[in-house]
C-alpha cells in the first residue's frame, strides 16, 4: 500500500469517527467561545485569543474538509455586491461618529486594548490581520453552518453570541443588545444570499468591508 492510500484510509477513519460524533457542528461553533474565554477572560490577552480560535478553525477544516472555494469565491453577482457590500463602505464613517456613544461609560477604548494586549505597536500588526486573515478564517468557519438547514437558528444565535462575549465590558448594556440583535440579522442574511447565490463570495467580501472598517475606526481612535 502507498503512503497516500495510507493517508486517504487514515482520513476515512478520522471522519467516519468524527461523523458519529452526535453534536460535531455544536462542537465546531464552540471555537471562538474556548478561544475567548482562555484568552481573553482568563489571560486578557486578545492575541491569544485571535491565534487560538484561528488555530481551531485551521483544525476544523482540515478535518472535515471544508469546500473553501465555494465559501470564498463562488456566487458572484453584481447586483448583490451593489446592494450588500458597497454600502458598508459606509459603516466605518458612521461607527466612528457613534463610536463615544456606544461604549460603557467607565470604558476608555485605549486603555482597554492595552489591558488585552494590544499596544500602539502589536496594533499596526493587527490591522492587515484583522483585515484579511480573520475575515478569512472566520468565513470558512461559519460559512460551512450555511449548509445544515437543522441548525442553522442556533448557529446564527452562537456566531452574534461570541462577539458579545467579546463586547461585554466595551459597550454599554443597551448597545450589547442591538449588537446581538443585528449580528443575527447579518448571520440569517449571509446565509440567504449564500444559498441564493450558491457561494459564499458575496458574504465574504461584506465580512471583509466591516471588518475594515471596524479596524479603520479603532485606529482612528487610538491614534487620534
Amino acid at each position: 500500500m502507498s503512503n497516500r492510500e495510507k493517508v486517504g484510509r487514515n482520513d476515512m477513519h478520522i471522519n467516519k469517527l468524527l461523523d458519529k460524533i452526535r453534536y460535531k457542528h455544536l462542537i465546531q461553533a464552540s471555537a471562538p467561545y474556548i478561544a475567548v474565554v482562555i484568552g481573553l477572560c482568563y489571560f486578557r490577552n486578545a492575541w491569544l485569543t485571535l491565534l487560538l480560535y484561528h488555530l481551531q478553525i485551521i483544525l476544523y477544516g482540515y478535518l472535515f474538509k471544508i469546500d473553501i472555494k465555494k465559501l470564498l469565491f463562488k456566487g458572484f453577482s453584481a447586483k448583490y455586491f451593489l446592494a450588500f457590500v458597497i454600502p458598508l463602505l459606509f459603516f466605518g464613517p458612521l461607527l466612528y461618529k457613534f463610536f463615544p456613544y456606544i461604549l460603557n461609560d467607565s470604558v476608555v477604548f485605549k486603555e482597554w486594548l492595552y489591558a488585552n494586549g494590544i499596544s500602539s505597536k502589536s496594533f499596526m500588526i493587527l490591522i492587515p490581520y484583522f483585515c484579511i486573515v480573520h475575515p478569512v478564517l472566520e468565513e470558512i468557519h461559519w460559512g460551512k453552518f450555511r449548509e445544515y438547514a437543522n441548525q442553522q437558528w442556533i448557529m446564527y444565535v452562537l456566531f452574534a453570541g461570541y462577539h458579545i462575549l467579546v463586547l461585554a465590558n466595551l459597550l454599554s448594556r443597551i448597545w450589547l443588545i442591538i449588537s446581538f440583535l443585528v449580528l443575527v440579522g447579518v448571520a440569517y442574511l449571509w446565509t440567504v444570499l449564500y444559498k441564493k447565490l450558491n457561494g459564499g463570495i458575496i458574504p465574504f467580501l461584506s465580512h471583509l468591508v466591516a471588518d475594515i472598517g471596524i479596524i479603520g475606526v479603532a485606529y482612528a481612535v487610538v491614534f487620534k
